[in-house]
């Protein structure tokens, strides 16, 4: 999947949060997308997941320019931000099963190894209201691990996350360098920096590339 954006802007309360951003990925890139807390990488997120439509701009996957709400694209990505995702009265084996049969997948075999190996074997029965920040961010761990995309579209994954559940992200991140295309945001990470194949940051409005 090469993705594309041209010219994309994007404001709230007639305030400019992003001024016509262009971009281009590559198939197999590992994006690290930089700036200073509210800067706008959230929302540049959100509008390559088709959460926020822009003001102006095009999104293009492979060439072709996507249309507003294109199923066909968001089964082929995948969205990990700051708020859980989750039914709360559910707990995450449930709300797992739920996110995988609207995109036509099934719980793995090994379900129970990828909880235990995250340090969330403890959780999986729990209603998710009683989760805390951070085994929200396994579970939504969980979701990338077992879930097929091709683009993921990652903010802020190390925050709030326990040492077990980060080198868990950074061994599949090395594996997704090689058949998947990721951006994701962080704060300043010595590993993510240098896992990065490409680099840029949002600097008063615009996308600039390092």
């Amino acid at each position: 999947m090469i993705l594309r954006l041209k010219e994309i802007s994007k404001s709230f309360n007639f305030k400019q949060v992003l001024t016509r951003i262009n971009l281009k990925v590559d198939q197999h890139e590992l994006v690290y997308l930089s700036g200073s807390n509210g800067s706008g990488k959230t929302t540049l997120l959100k509008v390559i997941a088709g959460i926020l439509n822009p003001e102006s701009g095009s999104i293009y996957i492979d060439g072709i320019k996507l249309k507003k709400n294109s199923y066909e694209y968001k089964t082929n990505i995948i969205y990990w931000g700051h708020q859980p995702m989750v039914y709360p009265n559910l707990t995450p084996m449930e709300n797992l099963i739920f996110f995988l049969k609207l995109r036509h997948q099934r719980i793995p075999d090994d379900i129970d190894f990828l909880f235990e190996e995250i340090g969330m074997i403890n959780h999986k029965d729990k209603p998710c209201y009683q989760l805390s920040r951070g085994m929200f961010q396994k579970y939504n761990l969980l979701k990338c691990s077992v879930s097929k995309w091709s683009l993921a579209l990652i903010d802020e994954p190390l925050s709030g996350m326990d040492d077990k559940g980060r080198d868990f992200f950074l061994k599949l991140l090395k594996n997704w360098a090689s058949n998947k295309t990721v951006i994701f945001t962080s704060h300043q990470n010595m590993e993510l920096n240098e896992l990065a194949t490409t680099q840029f940051s949002i600097v008063n409005k615009k996308l600039i590339k390092i």
